[in-house]
This record gives C-alpha cells, sequence and structure tokens, in this order.
C-alpha cells in the first residue's frame, strides 16, 4: 500500500477519533481505512490506537507519529503548494487561535477586514485562555502573547503588549491611590491564575528587582472577567494593555503607578509550525495582522 496515502488516513482518524466518519470524509470504504492503519501499525512495529465498540483513541506511540505525521504532511502540502505560489491564491479554511480576551471591537474590525480583502479564506477561530496545541488542534495559526514564543515553533513578533495595573474611579476614591510600588500589598487584587506566580508582583528598580506578596481576593483564567470585576471596584489588576482598546471598558478603569517597570516584556506573536514554506492564507493572513496593530493604540488610555 502506498504509505503515504496511509499517513493520510492516520491522520484523519486521529483528528476525528473514527474510522467510519474517516472513511465517510475520504470517501473509501471502512475496511480500507482499517487496512490503511494495519499497514502503518504493520510497518512500523507498534500499535498507533487503542480501539474499542465505542470510540479510538491513540497510544502514546500514536500521539508522537501524529505529531511527527503531520509535519511531514504538512511539508509536502506546502512545498507542492510552494512551486505553484505565483499562480496560487489565499483559499480555503484557516484555523486561528487566540486568546479570549483579544476578541473586541477592534480584532474584529480586523478579520472583517481581511475578509473584504480575500473572501476565499474562511476563518475558524478558536478562543481559549490557555495554550493551545497547534498540532493536536489542527491550527494553522496562533496569536499568542508572551516573552519568547517556545522555540519548536515558528513566530513573528506583532507588537509589544503593554502591562498596566488599574482600577476603577470608585475603588481608588473608597481606597485611595497607590503612590508606591510597596502600597500595593495593602490592595485587594484580581488576578490570573494562569500565571505561574499569580500571587505575588514582581517590579524593576535602580537596586534591581522587588517582589510584593498580593492579597489575593479572585483569581480567574479569564482575563475579561478580571477587567470586568475590577472595572466594578473588585480590586485592582494587572492587564494587557491591548484589552484597554475597548472604549468602554477603557472608560470605566484609571492608570495606577504608571512609573512602575516590570521584568519582563511581553509581545503579540503569530506562531505556527510550517518550516518551510507557507501557504498563501497564512502568509497573507500573519501579514494582514501584523499591519493592522501596527496602526492600533496598544491601550484605550495612557
Amino acid at each position: 500500500m502506498d504509505t503515504l496515502v496511509s499517513m493520510k488516513v492516520f491522520r484523519q482518524v486521529a483528528e476525528l477519533g473514527s474510522f467510519v466518519r474517516t472513511a465517510e470524509k475520504l470517501r473509501i470504504s471502512t475496511a480500507m481505512t482499517s487496512k490503511h492503519i494495519q499497514h502503518l501499525e504493520s510497518h512500523l512495529g507498534v500499535r498507533l490506537f487503542h480501539r474499542t465498540s465505542r470510540r479510538v483513541s491513540l497510544t502514546d506511540e500514536g500521539r508522537f507519529y501524529l505529531t511527527r505525521c503531520t509535519e511531514i504532511l504538512a511539508e509536502i502540502e506546502e512545498t507542492e503548494a510552494a512551486l505553484t505560489s505565483a499562480h496560487t491564491r489565499p483559499i480555503g479554511v484557516l484555523r486561528v487561535a487566540a486568546p479570549v480576551w483579544m476578541c473586541d471591537e477592534a480584532f474584529a474590525t480586523t478579520l472583517s477586514r481581511y475578509h473584504e480583502q480575500y473572501p476565499e479564506v474562511e476563518l475558524e477561530l478558536v478562543l481559549a485562555d490557555r495554550t493551545i496545541d497547534l498540532v493536536e488542534e489542527s491550527i494553522d495559526v496562533a496569536l499568542r502573547v508572551t516573552a519568547e514564543p517556545h522555540e519548536t515553533l515558528l513566530a513573528r513578533r506583532i507588537c509589544e503588549v503593554p502591562l498596566v495595573m488599574v482600577g476603577s474611579p470608585a475603588y481608588l476614591a473608597r481606597k485611595g491611590r497607590p503612590t508606591q510600588a510597596e502600597d500595593l500589598a495593602h490592595h485587594p487584587m484580581i488576578v490570573n491564575n494562569n500565571l505561574a506566580h499569580s500571587r505575588s508582583l514582581s517590579y524593576l528598580t535602580p537596586e534591581g528587582p522587588r517582589q510584593i506578596p498580593l492579597q489575593v481576593v479572585m483569581s480567574t483564567n479569564n482575563t475579561h472577567l478580571i477587567a470586568q470585576s475590577a472595572a466594578c471596584g473588585m480590586g485592582l489588576a494587572m492587564l494587557p494593555g491591548l484589552l484597554l482598546r475597548e472604549a468602554s471598558l477603557a472608560s470605566r478603569l484609571e492608570q495606577v503607578l504608571p512609573e512602575l517597570q516590570w521584568p519582563t516584556n511581553l509581545y503579540l506573536y503569530a506562531v505556527y509550525t510550517s518550516r518551510r514554506f507557507q501557504s498563501p492564507k497564512v502568509r497573507t493572513f500573519i501579514d494582514f495582522i501584523s499591519m493592522s496593530f501596527r496602526e492600533t493604540p496598544p491601550m484605550g488610555f495612557r
């Protein structure tokens, strides 16, 4: 059997978790689908799937093979696309992952403008306040805010993302405005529990970094909820400046201690797994996002 075809069948079974659905999608018989997987397992000398009457799941060897298989097939598909790139237009489904908090009016406007320019690309957005595995979830491009992308990914830096400490006017009138970093230890804080050190705050001084223990009143992995809770006067919060492009939110918050410097600079990156060639839809989307964020202020206030 053609091992390359079997690899494509394997990738589809892994994605759909079903021999029957794979057969229907690829328009082959279920028996032929099974033969392709048997061919690979015999060729590799390992079992790729756990099979029961109700479900199909990857073995540890299967998960490893899926990662490599996806990379190899992407290389082949992108090489073929690159050979005819001069005659290829952006077309097809583009799966994009982004943090939930990034999805404001400015981002929606960017997506709408991209669609106007490239109407044959169907955008499929996967929104999550967690790190998504690009290979396992078949993501073409992920937008991530980080100090440094993972070394296994290719990345393009789009813009810096300043961090800002904020509180509502009502809260600051009630509790008082912090005038120095040490004052933050006495204010209720709303924090992101995705962060490794969410219960302390590091900042830079001429003598080096210092750390302040925080009085946490609420923690969550949802940055939008943190912002809304701060706007309701629950406490102070540290937010990415990009979130404050939303005028209705920025108007309900005030920046606190803007002179503080944080030990780590954060950036918005577009990350992807393709190692050599980018398909036209991926390339145009990253270019478009980069241009859009260069034109948009990083914060709704200064």
